[in-house]
């Protein structure tokens, strides 16, 4: 189908092995040198994912996670979803029910330039229960899913660098460093691993950074990043 060439599985930046390890890391030119290392030393030494079993008649990627199929979405949005928001990949974590669908927010067009709608982070959760929303053969609207934006809005490339537990990302950003993010509350949080381990040990205690409001899915799709950064970017 012709939207498989533009809605990815897992990206993991710099990454070769499975969830969990080390990563092999390597900045991109926009991120300064100290926010790199600080990339580099929290993304290492995490807990890993669980190894949950999966919901029967799936079939999981070697790193702990379902990708999206080539049906997930049509070929005409996932042709509109790469051209909004860039290199797209689309994922659900082993044993969970949301699907979550990144975008990096550079331009799949033009090699350099943002893409239109900025970078994000959507997430759909399916209903306990619903086989067909856990299928990723099967065919949905984007308009499922509520949309995030990173604590600056126009911070590029969003890249994930690992899965912490069963629903951390942590995420960079190379104007903006490295943040958490929990699909559960769809919050974004401090990045470094004291931040993370915490954030896993008590979700509901930990402080969130100041991000601009969600939006549906429609709505994103027609939205443009905001200016920013928010004061919890300013570090």
């Amino acid at each position: 189908m012709a939207g498989a060439a533009v809605v990815t599985g897992l990206i993991l930046t710099g990454r070769s092995s499975a969830l969990g390890g080390s990563p092999a890391f390597s900045c991109t030119g926009q991120m300064s040198a100290a926010k790199c290392k600080a990339v580099q030393q929290a993304a290492r030494g995490l807990p890993a994912q669980d190894s949950s079993p999966a919901a029967a008649g799936l079939a999981l990627a070697a790193d702990g996670v379902t990708n999206c199929g080539a049906t997930f979405f049509t070929a005409a949005e996932a042709k509109q979803l790469t051209s909004t928001f860039g290199l797209i990949s689309c994922f659900r974590i082993t044993g969970q029910d949301q699907w979550i669908l990144l975008g990096n927010g550079m331009s799949a067009a033009a090699s350099g330039l943002a893409a239109p709608g900025g970078a994000i982070v959507a997430v759909e959760s399916c209903p306990s229960g619903d086989a067909t929303c856990l299928n990723p053969g099967a065919t949905r609207s984007f308009s499922s899913f509520v949309v995030t934006r990173p604590p600056d809005p126009q911070a590029r490339p969003l890249e994930l660098q690992t899965v912490a537990g069963n629903s951390v990302l942590l995420l960079s950003t190379a104007q903006c460093g490295l943040f958490s993010f929990d699909v559960g509350s769809l919050r974004w949080y401090g990045g470094t691993a004291a931040a993370v381990h915490a954030l896993l040990a008590h979700p509901s205690g930990q402080r969130p950074v100041v991000t601009t409001p969600t939006m549906t899915g429609a709505q994103a799709l027609g939205a443009r990043p905001p200016a920013g950064p928010p004061a919890g970017c300013r570090t």
